[in-house]
Parts: C-alpha cells; structure tokens; sequence
C-alpha cells in the first residue's frame, strides 16, 4: 500500500481521472475535498499499475454501485486482476492494492477522535480512550469496505477485538467471514487499520507514494 501528504497533489494528477471522475470532483463542494479525491483516484491508478506491471493508461476503474448502478460504489479495477482500496482523511491519502482478494483501508485523523464515536463502536460498553475507539472505528470499516457493503451494514454490529489486542474481526452481520486484518502506522497523527478477506497469512508493506506520485 501506498501513503502520500494531500500537498504531493501536482496539476498533471488531474489527467488521470476520468469523465466520470470530474463529474463526481465537481459534486464536492470543498476544494480539500475535491483535491482528496483527485490524488486517491491518481495514487490508485499508479498503484495498481504498479502492482500489475502494466502501464497506467491500461488501469481502469469502475465504481459503479451493484444496487443502483449510481457511480459511487467501491473502486473495482476490470482487469479484476487485483483489488483495491483507497482512504483518505484530514491532510493524508493512501491506496491498497492487494491480489487475488478484496481489501478494504480506513485512515482517519486523530483530530476526528470524538467523544461520541465510543458509543457507537462499543454500545454496550463504550471505550474511555477515545484513541481506542477511534482505532476500533479503523478496524470496523476496514472490514466493511473490504466486502463492499458500505452503508448496508450497521457498523455497530461489526464486531472487532480491543484496541489493545491483536486486530481480528470476531464478527459481520448476516455472514462468516476469514479476515486478516491490520492496524498500521502511516504518519504520526493517523489511526489506520487494513482488513483482506482471506484465511491466508498477509504481508502488508507500507511504502511512501512521493516517487511514484513523480515527485
């Protein structure tokens, strides 16, 4: 997987998003946003190109969701020769890129620790830390972007080990799951967790995305 600063953000990244791109760009309203997603969209092409051995041009991406068939859904490559998964939060972008299995990547700033989010991640009993439940709230979605399901699934009844125990997925509504899931540290004042659905040992490698940004 791959990591990169929202400032690495060069006017060339924009030829690499699509019509469809631009036309989801120019829905966002703020410009950090609208920045977050051209540099996602950028860093998961190289990736998968690199990953793929192919050039960046042969890397195509489709989100269209299976629901509605509105261009939203999970970035999906065609080639469907790897998959991939992108995040980003605050002033942080990164891409996963994992083959032959579906991975889902959350990363979120350590800013965005609320209170609050302990009751939604442990109901019935909220974490004091909120660093933890901000870590718990990585691994839960991980998962979810993993299967794809987004918003179809009560992140609540996710369920996922103690934020100081090793990351294991213990529960996901309606199905059994083999997970191998991660926590990962990719810049100081980030929590991230890394979910692939496989039984199989994962090795995650964490790179910085300046050199294949072009920079």
């Amino acid at each position: 997987m791959w990591h990169t600063d929202l400032a690495n953000l060069r006017p060339r990244h924009d030829q690499l998003l699509t019509e469809v791109d631009r036309r989801r760009r120019a829905g966002l309203r703020r410009q950090d946003d609208r920045d977050r997603l051209t540099l996602g969209i950028a860093l998961a092409r190289l990736g998968a190109a690199n990953e793929l051995a192919v050039a960046v041009a042969e890397v195509e991406l489709d989100r269209t969701c299976p629901r509605c068939g509105g261009a939203h859904g999970k970035p999906v490559l065609t080639t469907r020769r790897a998959h991939l998964s992108i995040a980003h939060s605050a002033g942080t972008v990164a891409v996963a890129v994992c083959r032959p299995v579906p991975v889902g990547l959350d990363v979120e700033a350590r800013t965005a620790a609320d209170p609050a989010l302990a009751a939604l991640v442990r109901p019935e009993r909220p974490p004091t830390d909120p660093q933890h439940a901000l870590q718990l709230w990585c691994r839960m979605e991980s998962a979810v972007k993993a299967t794809g399901d987004g918003l179809l699934v009560p992140i609540q009844q996710v369920r996922v080990s103690e934020a100081d125990q090793p990351p294991r997925l213990l529960g996901y509504p309606g199905r059994r799951l083999e997970v191998s899931m991660h926590d990962l540290t990719l810049r100081p004042g980030y929590a991230a967790a890394l979910s692939v659905l496989t039984a199989e040992p994962v090795t995650v490698l964490t790179r910085d995305a300046t050199a294949l940004l072009g920079l």
